[in-house]
Order: structure tokens, then sequence, then C-alpha cells
């Protein structure tokens, strides 16, 4: 049934097509499925320059 010499060029894309999918959602399924552990989250300059002003007041409501 799957002999190379006889296969035609539509059996053989199928059959290539076929493989590639599996790999893909065996590769998909193992990335998904994977625990990873998050990197230690520390805000950008900007982020930190973003919210600088709201905290100052946050603590000014809080004092006052």
């Amino acid at each position: 049934m799957l002999d190379p010499e006889r296969m035609t060029l539509a059996q053989w894309f199928w059959l290539v097509f076929i493989a590639v999918l599996f790999i893909f959602f065996v590769c998909r399924w193992i990335d998904l499925y994977t625990p990873v552990e998050p990197i230690t989250y520390r805000p950008s300059r900007l982020e930190a320059s973003l919210t600088e002003p709201i905290l100052s007041l946050w603590t000014d409501a809080q004092a006052g």
C-alpha cells in the first residue's frame, strides 16, 4: 500500500501533510501542558514611571 516507488504525488502530499500536522499538534500539546515557573515580575522603568503619580496620590489620600 505505501510502496514509495508506486505512490503518486497526491499520495506523497497527503502522507507528508498528515505527518506535519501530527508533529505540530504533538509539539503544541507538549507546549501547553509543560509546567513553567513564571519569571519574577519586575516592572519596567516606563511602567514604574506611569504608576508613580498614582501611588503618590494614593499615599496622600491615605495620609489625609
